[in-house]
């Protein structure tokens, strides 16, 4: 089930650091988000050649259909209003609160601010 379907502000995954990272190494954050990046940038432009990858690390997947997991990420991984790996403090905000609302996470333990780097 696409759960964009039903809640669209919603990210998947995200890249999160020590939050003295980035103050104590910022080359190092910076070089590692940029291959990470630039890694799944790759992978979402090239979906077969992922899915091959995908099956020779991990025999028992099927490269066709990872291929097509990699493909349907697309749209999710390279927003129309940025680059690969954008972060809007609005999604990130809507996540926090509905995981509040789930029960996942303590009222007021984290805010958008915290987990969006520049904010």
């Amino acid at each position: 089930m696409p759960y964009g379907d039903l809640l669209p502000d919603l990210y998947g995954n995200a890249l999160v650091t020590q939050k003295d990272l980035p103050a104590k190494n910022p080359q190092l954050v910076d070089r590692f988000r940029g291959a990470l990046l630039k890694g799944l940038a790759y992978s979402i432009e090239h979906p077969e050649e992922s899915g091959q990858i995908l099956k020779k690390y991990q025999p028992t997947q099927d490269a066709a259909v990872a291929a097509a997991e990699v493909a349907l990420m697309l749209p999710y991984v390279r927003p129309t209003d940025g680059p690969v790996g954008r972060s809007d403090e609005f999604r990130v905000a809507r996540t926090i609160q509905l995981l509040v609302e789930a029960g996942a996470i303590p009222e007021s333990s984290v805010t958008s601010k915290d987990l969006v780097a520049g904010s």
